[in-house]
């Protein structure tokens, strides 16, 4: 590390790499694709050889091109040759073992798995995932009928089971109507049998009473007319028998009905069962989905010892006029053709060379 002390200017800065938030600045330019391009496949034999590895110069040591990489979690670092010799001492001095590759290796070993990764994904799962989630969401639709259709269900059976209590209610208030005008009806038959015999009777002896007055006895039928209680008797029949034809009105059974509190038969019932909806929600949370970008989630880890202080950058900037490049580059760098192949426009690379961090071989 004595190099990066030494020569004048060359002290370490943290911040030619990152950002305000620790995170890795972009050494190349971003290539945008556009959303409404058709997905195609990578290609599964594309290689990073050193003709089209990107040529990134080092940060630390002017001249210098970026040929390794330290894995290590302590240190996850792109290296230059002197920055290689300069990392194995600190790994000697700290004592740890350095995992330190060729930048090809890396770069290959990183675009294999991530391409390998999603064409077992997107080969093997998307096709089904889409058809299966296309049933799941006609399947989610119909458990929603469904769940309505059976909290309905489970209404109905409530409602039966009122009605089968209030007909139960009114089952016991007949069977009570039953009961008890069946014992007043047989008193009323059993008054009338004994009322009827008596009428009978007294009904002849009037008919015998009337004759007697058409024969020589007839003053006999005189005298008993005026000598005894004849009409007295017949005004206490004519009595009992009004007595008995008004107490059918007395004891028959009266209805009561409270039409006020039926109508609060309602109310009741909105205590006894309720009804609580749960609603879908709206919007599902994909606000909380990690950022898409893979370099948003790295942290830059410095390659330094803490003691050395950020100062200068390592060599002094170059200004340079914004580069824009031109239509053709963006659209046509770097397809991906059907075939699976992989190609490098060439008008796209000479627009690359006029940039250091991009010049190719």
């Amino acid at each position: 590390m004595s190099q990066l002390t030494s020569n004048k200017g060359n002290v370490y800065d943290e911040n030619a790499m990152t950002d305000e938030k620790g995170k890795i600045k972009s050494q190349t330019l971003q290539v945008f694709v556009s959303p409404n391009e058709q997905p195609t496949l990578l290609s599964q034999n594309f290689v990073y050889d050193g003709f089209n590895t990107p040529k990134i110069p080092c940060l630390y040591h002017k001249g210098n091109i970026l040929t390794n990489f330290c894995s290590c979690i302590q240190c996850l670092l792109p290296l230059c040759p002197q920055c290689v010799e300069e990392h194995i001492i600190k790994h000697k001095e700290e004592q740890t073992s350095n995992k330190i590759e060729c930048l090809e290796n890396v770069l290959n070993t990183v675009y294999k798995n991530i391409v390998q990764e999603s064409l077992n994904i997107i080969l093997t799962l998307l096709a089904n995932f889409f058809a299966k989630s296309y049933f799941d969401l006609k399947n989610n639709v119909d458990s929603m009928a469904y769940a309505t259709d059976n909290t309905i269900n489970k209404l109905l059976d409530i409602q039966n089971r009122i009605i089968r209590v209030v007909e139960q209610f009114f089952k016991s208030l007949i069977n009570d109507v039953q009961n008890k005008q069946k014992k007043n009806q047989q008193n009323q038959e059993k008054d009338a049998e004994s009322l009827k015999q008596l009428v009978q009777q007294r009904w002849s002896s009037h008919v015998t009473f009337l004759e007697t007055l058409n024969s020589e006895n007839s003053m006999t039928s005189v005298i008993q007319f005026f000598g005894t209680s004849l009409l007295e008797d017949n005004d206490k029949y004519f009595n009992i028998l009004d007595q008995y034809s008004n107490r059918f009105e007395q004891v028959t059974s009266d209805i009561i009905f409270n039409q006020e509190k039926a109508i609060e038969i309602a109310a009741h019932l909105s205590h006894i069962i309720k009804i609580r909806h749960n609603d879908v929600p709206e919007f599902i949370k994909i606000h909380t989905l990690p950022s898409p970008n893979i370099s948003d989630a790295v942290s830059f880890h410095s390659k330094t010892p803490s003691h050395i202080k950020p100062s200068q950058p390592l060599y002094p900037s170059i200004q340079q006029p914004a580069f824009t490049p031109p239509q053709h580059v963006i659209t046509g760098a770097t397809r991906i053709l059907d075939s699976g192949t992989f190609y490098t426009d060439k008008r796209y690379t000479d627009s690359l060379n006029r940039l250091p961090q991009y010049q190719m071989r």
